[in-house]
C-alpha cells in the first residue's frame, strides 16, 4: 500500500489537471479514433468477403474440376467424364441409387451496376435434376424454381441490391433472347446468394456450349474424399481433380483475403504511426507545461516511478478513449452493411475479435507513446523545475 497509494494519488492529480489541456489531448483522442476507425472498417470488409466465400463450402461435398484449372470456370469436363465421375465410389446416393451429384456451367452476363450505374457481371450458375438434394441450404423465398427445359431464372437474394434488372419479375439478355427471373433464392449468406441459376441442359445449347465446368458431388463418408480421389485419378479416361468442397473455398478466398489483410494492417501502421508521433510530442509538452507542478510533487516526495505512472496512464486512457470511439464509429456505420467485390455481395462484418484487435492496437499507440515522456518526466530536476515557476 506504501508504493500503490503514491502512484494512485500522483494519477489522479495527472488526470485532473488535464482539464487545463483539454484540447491538446483531443488531438491524440481523435487520432486514435481514426486509426482504429479505418482499421476495423478495412477489417470489417476483408472479414465478411471471406466468411461469404468460405461459406459456400461445405466439408461433406466435393468439387471435381479439369486437372489444370484452379478454379469454376477455367476449363471443361465433358458429358461423358462427368457421367463417370458419378460412378465413381465414394459419392453418396438417394433411394432410388443416383449420384447426389450435379454438373454445373459457369459464366458471367453483363448487367449494370446499382452503385455505380456502370457495367458489372454477375455470374450465372446452372443447376441439373439433383442440384437441390446436394445443395440443402438452397431455399425458394419468392416466386417458384425454374422448371427443366424452360427459358427462365431464378436469382439470388443479395443480388437485386447490387445488379440492376436482375430482381423477380425483370427480364435477363441471354443469347437467345430474355429469359424472366420468376424467383428469389436464399443459401447459406455465401456467395451463390449473389448469383443466378438456372437449368443446365436448358442453358448449355443456349450457351453454345458442350461441356461442364465442374462437378460438385456429395460425399458418401469419413473416407469417401480417397476414395473418390484414388478412383477418378486413376482413370485413364479423366483428367480431373477433386478437392473437399470447404478446402477449395477456404484457398479461393485467401487468394485475396491475405492481399486485403496486407493492405488492411500496412495502412493502420502508417496511421498508426502518425498518431504515435502525436501523442508522444502533445505528451512531451505536457510534462513540460507541467515540469513545476511535477517538481512540486518530487519535492513533497512523490518518487520517480508515481510520477512516470502517471505521465504513461494519461496516454493510455487518451488512446483508449479514442479506441472506443472509433470502434463505435466504424461499427455504427459500417455493421451490416453490403457491398460488393469480385462480383460477389457480401454484408460487412464486425466481431468480438476484431474489436478485441483496434482497442489493443489503440493501447500499444498509447504505451508507447507515453513510455518516453514518462521516463522524461521521471528524470526532470526537480530544481529545474522549481525554478521554471
Amino acid at each position: 500500500m506504501t508504493f500503490l497509494r503514491p502512484c494512485l494519488a500522483a494519477v489522479w492529480l495527472n488526470l485532473v489537471s488535464l482539464r487545463q489541456r483539454i484540447w491538446p489531448a483531443l488531438v491524440v483522442v481523435v487520432g486514435v479514433a481514426c486509426v482504429v476507425a479505418t482499421l476495423l472498417s478495412m477489417l470489417s470488409m476483408t472479414v465478411g468477403l471471406r466468411h461469404t466465400w468460405q461459406r459456400a463450402g461445405s466439408p461433406d461435398r466435393a468439387i471435381i474440376l479439369p486437372a489444370d484449372a484452379r478454379q469454376e470456370g477455367d476449363g471443361t469436363v465433358s458429358r461423358a467424364e462427368a457421367e463417370i465421375i458419378k460412378d465413381a465410389p465414394g459419392i453418396a446416393r438417394d433411394a432410388k441409387g443416383r449420384a447426389i451429384a450435379d454438373s454445373e456451367i459457369i459464366t458471367y452476363l453483363v448487367v449494370r451496376r446499382r452503385d455505380t450505374g456502370g457495367r458489372g457481371f454477375i455470374q450465372l450458375r446452372s443447376f441439373g435434376p439433383e442440384a437441390l438434394a446436394l445443395r440443402p441450404e438452397f431455399r425458394i423465398i419468392s416466386g417458384r424454381m425454374v422448371q427443366p427445359g424452360k427459358h427462365e431464372m431464378v436469382v439470388g437474394a443479395e443480388a437485386p441490391g447490387q445488379f440492376v434488372g436482375v430482381g423477380l419479375g425483370d427480364k435477363i439478355t441471354m443469347p437467345d433472347g430474355l429469359w424472366p427471373v420468376v424467383g428469389v433464392f436464399k443459401t447459406n449468406d455465401d456467395l451463390v446468394q449473389s448469383q443466378l441459376v438456372a437449368d443446365s441442359d436448358t442453358v448449355m445449347p443456349v450457351l453454345r456450349k458442350t461441356a461442364y465446368t465442374s462437378v460438385t458431388v456429395r460425399l458418401g463418408g469419413a473416407n469417401a474424399l480417397a476414395m473418390l480421389t484414388r478412383a477418378i485419378t486413376t482413370n485413364p479416361a479423366l483428367t480431373v481433380t477433386a478437392e473437399r468442397q470447404s478446402d477449395y473455398f477456404n484457398r479461393r478466398s485467401a487468394q485475396f483475403s491475405d492481399l486485403n489483410d496486407a493492405l488492411v494492417y500496412g495502412v493502420s501502421v502508417l496511421l498508426g504511426l502518425g498518431a504515435l508521433l502525436a501523442a508522444v510530442n502533445i505528451l512531451y509538452s505536457a510534462v513540460m507545461a507541467r515540469r513545476c507542478e511535477i517538481a512540486t510533487m518530487r519535492a513533497l516526495g512523490f518518487g520517480a516511478v508515481p510520477v512516470a505512472l502517471a505521465v504513461a496512464v494519461e496516454g493510455l486512457l487518451l488512446s483508449l478513449s479514442g479506441a472506443v470511439i472509433g470502434a463505435s464509429v466504424a461499427y455504427g456505420l459500417f455493421n451490416g452493411v453490403q457491398d460488393v467485390s469480385q462480383n460477389v455481395a457480401f454484408h460487412h462484418t464486425f466481431s468480438p475479435e476484431m474489436i478485441a484487435l483496434g482497442l489493443a492496437w489503440a493501447l500499444l499507440i498509447g504505451l508507447l507513446g507515453g513510455v518516453l515522456p514518462a521516463i522524461h518526466a521521471a528524470r526532470l530536476p526537480v530544481a529545474d523545475g522549481l525554478r521554471a515557476s
